[in-house]
């Protein structure tokens, strides 16, 4: 009977102890800025925040006002720039009309959507006012901008030079405009078209500074010791060192943290870099194996990481916040993260607002599953560990009788 409620407490003290274990808790909170309006947002992974979670970003999570997890990705940050694409319309007719003016009728082909017009123009300096109306079908015309202003404007590098002429959105097929010359000669328009901005990305390898180690050097017999000591667990994709030594040299050195080590090679030059697997330890040493010859002296050293952004999707009006460093937590898994080549790169960027103590308790959506039935469960062995305790006590007392 001893032995049998002995088991039960053990059970009961092993479902308390997966109880706390599944409770465990992010230790850091960070409020996020309110998103404008739905969609989609970055988070920097500044040095700061790196700091704060591992190298794998397994402890992160995005929530909302009741903790519910919200899913996210992390890439790196790319560059975005925007070219202009030049696309020649169809000249239909040009022609000068008894009043003085002249009709240029063109033809939108591909049926674009079109905000402006580019008229290439040879070089003339004189002003012009025009008209322009669209149409589907070449007959029946509509009036869509007037008094648009040619500028007085000529190229000094070229015998010609392009006019933007801006008007509302259109998609007629055709486009006319007629320009008053008064009782002066028509301008040469040799061509017409318009210029399409795309959005190009490039993804780079690009990397944001840590703030400044510090650095120390030990020379012993023939290895100098170079003990890098950052002020947190910075995230680390690449070291950078700046050496003083004689013109010609090749030494063998070694990077090491508590669970890395790798090798590279400097030789006959002022500033090294290295990339090295991620790692975000405080202390890094770095060794130098000289052999007989005289010691190289660092006389600067700097940390750098990958620049990454977090990518979630957020709703308008609510409050999120990220929770940080738990290093019991798995790394999730999103159906967001199977979609990622479907999100532009551009996306609005939200800043951390502060970054605290997380004091609120919070656990993954199945901690609270479990939580739901674990009080029963334990209720319902406790009574079963008092019926045995009672029936003990009888059969003691029976014993003894």
């Amino acid at each position: 009977m001893i032995t049998r409620i002995r088991s039960i407490i053990i059970c009961i003290a092993c479902i308390c102890y997966t109880s706390m274990l599944y409770a465990q808790q992010f230790k850091i909170r960070a409020s996020l800025q309110s998103a404008d309006k739905t969609g989609f947002y970055s988070i920097d992974v500044t040095p700061e925040l790196s700091a704060l979670t591992g190298t794998g970003f397994s402890d992160v999570r995005i929530a909302d006002e009741q903790e519910n997890f919200v899913p996210y990705i992390i890439r790196p940050k790319t560059s975005v720039f925007y070219q202009n694409n030049y696309d020649r319309f169809n000249i239909i007719s040009n022609t000068q009309t008894d009043s003085g003016r002249s009709a240029l009728i063109i033809e939108n082909t591909k049926l674009q959507t079109v905000n402006n017009i580019a008229l290439v123009i040879r070089n003339a300096s004189v002003n012009r006012m025009a008209n322009i109306s669209g149409s589907d079908n070449g007959r029946d015309w509509f009036t869509i901008a007037e008094s648009l202003r040619l500028e007085n404007s000529y190229s000094d590098s070229a015998d010609r030079y392009i006019q933007n002429i801006d008007f509302p959105l259109s998609s007629y097929r055709y486009f006319k405009m007629i320009i008053d010359n008064g009782k002066h000669d028509a301008l040469n328009i040799l061509e017409a078209g318009k210029y399409l901005q795309e959005e190009k990305t490039q993804t780079l390898n690009l990397y944001t500074l840590n703030p400044a180690p510090g650095f120390t050097q030990v020379d012993s017999n023939s290895t100098s010791f170079v003990s890098i000591r950052q002020l947190f667990n910075y995230h680390v994709d690449k070291i950078n060192i700046h050496v003083k030594g004689p013109k010609f040299f090749k030494r063998e050195i070694e990077v090491e943290t508590r669970f890395s080590s790798q090798n590279f090679f400097i030789s006959s030059d002022s500033v090294f870099t290295f990339y090295v697997n991620p790692l975000n330890d405080k202390n890094i040493l770095i060794k130098i194996y000289n052999g007989d010859n005289p010691p190289l002296t660092i006389t600067s050293v700097t940390t750098e990481q990958r620049t990454q952004q977090i990518v979630t999707y957020l709703e308008a009006g609510k409050n999120y916040h990220l929770l940080l460093k738990d290093s019991l937590v798995k790394s999730p898994s999103y159906d967001l993260q199977q979609f990622s080549d479907s999100i532009q790169q551009n996306v609005p960027s939200l800043k951390v607002l502060a970054i605290t103590d997380n004091h609120q308790p919070v656990a993954a959506k199945a901690t609270s599953q479990w939580k739901n039935w674990l009080w029963p469960v334990m209720i319902i062995v406790l009574v079963v560990v008092g019926l045995f305790t009672l029936r003990l006590a009888k059969e003691v007392q029976k014993k003894q009788d």
